[in-house]
């Protein structure tokens, strides 16, 4: 009876030693989840802080306090994505990459490690991975705009301007009330001749953030192109009436595109003397200012802008054009076959070369060189009425006397 009584004794105290063992594990297990949820909540706590430095444009700060909390967490996705987020903001572009690896490492779902990742490669002009990153963002954050934009974007620069319009019509009706889509959309479709549609997305985007002047100006730039100069004129002058657009020479110079188009030459002639004020105006400027003058009947407006073309471009054909036709009005016919032989030389493959130059030919007398000239010029262009009535004509023998 008293060897049963101390078994029984033996038998509960090694139960109770044992309860006492797993009651202590428990509580240093405890202490031990207690422990990494107060440095997570620390570390999280001065990742804000760091954060809220970064977004204020304090990077010193930032990069202190990050590294106090990396002393903690160093292994935490968001702390590597801030690291990765301050080198790239220095273009640190090798420091940026490793720390945004790491955290698309550490986790493999973290969308913004792809994102930046994205930019790093786009500085480095790797179009091809940074495309790659855009679009595992976008896969891994399908609502999150930015990395739709991104990925659609890229595909753009690598000539997929179809797989770019493609996607993001298929986020279409997520987005619908986005005007940043509406815009890269309707810039894409451009890109592949869709211009109806494109003018409907650009528009809609300029309807859903009306404050925006660059979704007003593509907006405008696309009117112009597509041949509505009205529209296009309102939407530039009222951006031209922003100081902040005043002086955007651009812009004065799509206005006086839609002002030319819609016959509004006087208005177009004087925008673009303006353009022609500069120190350095562009050729476009003056050959716009060369056009409008001729429209007016001012030949020798024309032959001015175009010879400051070709001071600074001799051989640009197409201010050849305008001095031969300026020549051409003065009845000097020598000096016009002269510059419309160069505008030949230069571009054999221009009708309109080729029936100019047939012309002064004409006028010198010059008829069976006249004929040939036309004759080329027929070529090129068989179809055009004008050229095919210039041969015939010549060809014709003239009337007895």
């Amino acid at each position: 009876m008293a060897r049963q009584f101390g078994v029984l004794f033996a038998v509960a105290l090694a139960a109770v030693f044992a309860i006492g063992c797993e009651s202590t594990r428990d509580v240093d297990q405890h202490k031990v989840e207690a422990d990494a949820r107060w440095w997570d909540l620390r570390g999280n706590m001065i990742l804000e802080q760091a954060q809220y430095q970064f977004d204020n444009s304090e990077l010193d700060q930032a990069e202190a306090t990050l590294h106090e909390a990396m002393r903690i967490s160093p292994e935490n996705p968001r702390l590597l994505i801030l690291a990765g987020r301050i080198a790239l903001e220095r273009g640190e572009l090798e420091r940026a990459a490793i720390a945004l690896r790491s955290a698309a490492e550490a986790d493999p779902q973290d969308a913004v490690a792809h994102y930046y990742l994205g930019i790093v490669e786009q500085r480095w002009q790797r179009t091809q991975a940074a495309r790659d990153h855009y679009a595992r963002a976008a896969e891994l954050d399908p609502d999150n705009l930015e990395y739709l934009l991104a990925h659609a974007e890229s595909e753009v620069a690598l000539g997929n301007d179809a797989q770019a319009v493609a996607l993001m019509e298929q986020r279409l009706g997520y987005f619908a009330h986005h005007a940043a889509l509406h815009h890269a959309l309707g810039r894409a479709m451009v890109l592949v001749d869709r211009r109806v549609e494109a003018l409907d997305h650009l528009h809609e985007a300029a309807i859903l953030d009306p404050d925006n002047l660059t979704y007003r100006t593509d907006l405008a730039f696309e009117l112009v192109d597509s041949g509505q100069p009205e529209e296009a004129g309102r939407i530039l002058a009222e951006l031209l009436k922003d100081p902040r657009y005043a002086e955007r020479h651009d812009l004065r110079r799509a206005y006086a595109r839609a002002c030319e188009e819609a016959s509004r030459w006087a208005e177009a002639r004087r925008l673009y003397r303006d353009l022609c004020q500069k120190q350095d105006p562009l050729a476009q400027d003056l050959l716009g200012l060369a056009r409008m003058s001729w429209q007016l009947g001012d030949a020798t407006g024309a032959e001015r802008a175009a010879a400051r073309v070709i001071e600074r471009h001799p051989n640009n054909s197409a201010a050849m054009i305008w001095l031969g036709l300026a020549a051409l009005e003065r009845d000097d016919a020598l000096q016009a076959s002269r510059w419309f032989e160069m505008v030949t030389a230069l571009t054999p493959e221009d009708a309109q070369g080729w029936a100019l130059y047939g012309t002064s030919l004409q006028r010198l007398g010059r008829l069976p060189e006249a004929v040939e000239a036309y004759r080329k010029a027929h070529e090129i262009d068989p179809g055009n009425p004008q050229i095919r009535a210039l041969l015939s004509q010549v060809r014709r023998p003239a009337n007895p006397a």
